[in-house]
């Protein structure tokens, strides 16, 4: 997380709620709970497939340039 913010990724505000909300959902959960319990296991997954599937609502398919070089 302290990634992203380093990066400076922040043209959306929906992005950095989105950070935010994935940060909230793994604070205070141990990898090793992850493992043992599988309802935590299973909360974990349905909580990030929500952010998933936002996140995929927010990209969007560019255009790729188109790059004409000269003859040699």
């Amino acid at each position: 997380f302290e990634r992203f913010r380093s990066l400076n990724v922040r043209s959306n505000d929906q992005l950095d709620e989105l950070v935010s909300q994935c940060q909230n959902i793994v604070q205070g959960v141990q990898p090793q709970t992850l493992r043992d319990d599988a309802q935590v296991r299973q909360t974990f997954n349905r909580e990030l497939s929500s952010v998933q599937a936002t996140l995929d609502e927010l990209l969007v398919d560019r255009p790729r340039r188109r790059i004409i070089r000269s003859p040699k």
